[in-house]
């Protein structure tokens, strides 16, 4: 008479708890690296929104047509721009108002919470 040999198939529960720990371990491994990924993600797009709103302030006094008066449209701080609590400040300078030399450089400045330090572009206007 032969005995029925049976095949098992599927894991045992010892297995399934040694194989979730080291899943466990694994990923509890990986959660620092997945945190400081999110932190420099999150404050590269900052940055990179700071950029563009300065860049477009810039475009803005680029295509202005009235070059006398930049200093009055364009001088002063936005808060709340691009985002609640920052502030977008535009400083316009004039010199040589009037001369062969006349020229007037702005600077915008974006400063946020989030962002480190301040996001500048600057641009000199040549008189037309």
């Amino acid at each position: 008479m032969r005995v029925a040999v049976r095949t098992r198939r599927g894991f045992t529960l010892l297995e399934v708890v040694v194989a979730t720990f080291i899943l466990g371990g694994i990923i509890l491994m990986m959660a620092p690296s997945a945190s400081r990924y999110l932190t420099t993600s999150t404050k590269s797009r900052q940055k990179i929104q700071a950029q563009a709103t300065a860049e477009e302030q810039i475009a803005l006094l680029r295509s202005s047509p009235t070059y006398d008066s930049l200093g009055v449209r364009f001088n002063g701080s936005v808060s709340g721009v691009p985002f609640t609590g920052w502030t977008r400040t535009t400083s316009v300078v004039r010199s040589g108002a009037g001369t062969t030399s006349d020229i007037t450089r702005v600077t915008v400045t974006v400063t946020g919470p989030g962002l480190s330090t301040p996001i500048k572009r600057t641009l000199t206007i040549a008189a037309p």
